[in-house]
């Protein structure tokens, strides 16, 4: 087709030849056309007009299609870092878990922690009673002891062991 086409051109240059006015000293109304038929020539100027659009159109996709391809690249290397950042996301969230899981476990081992130093501390509070009785039973002991005197000591079940 581009042939035929290029066969237009060079009939239409053939056909109509203007010579420029600063070469033949005339004006550019004065240059008489030497066509067969104007119509003809109209319509390959057309053509031509046309296959130059058409050409101008194609160039226009051609870097319409390239500066696609660069997008599509683009959007290629924001893919694959949005699939980084996602899987990173991922991790972050199973270690936030993870993290979650063991503070709910320290939460229930500080819990029990808690009840044991309690149940701890109310066996203390009973030994400090006990051991305040015990003084008490001491104390009365040894008023009773002081009031009664000698006579009090009583004596030993068992005898004496003498020693050589």
């Amino acid at each position: 087709m581009f042939k035929k086409v290029l066969g237009l051109r060079h009939w239409n240059n053939n056909v109509v030849k203007i010579p420029p006015p600063a070469e033949s000293g005339a004006n550019a109304s004065d240059v008489v056309v030497d066509t067969p038929e104007p119509y003809e020539r109209i319509l390959c100027q057309k053509i031509l007009m046309g296959i130059s659009t058409i050409d101008i159109i194609r160039n226009a996709i051609i870097k319409s299609c390239e500066q696609l391809n660069i997008e599509k690249e683009r959007i290629n290397e924001l893919n694959e870092q949005n699939d980084k950042a996602r899987s990173s996301l991922k991790s972050l969230v199973e270690f936030i878990t993870e993290i979650g899981t063991t503070s709910s476990d320290i939460g229930c081992r500080m819990g029990d922690l808690n009840t044991s130093l309690t149940q701890i501390n109310a066996c203390i509070k009973e030994i400090q009673k006990i051991a305040n009785q015990t003084n008490l039973i001491a104390i009365n002991s040894a008023i009773e002891a002081a009031r009664v005197g000698d006579a009090g000591r009583g004596e030993r079940g068992e005898k004496p062991v003498r020693r050589c």
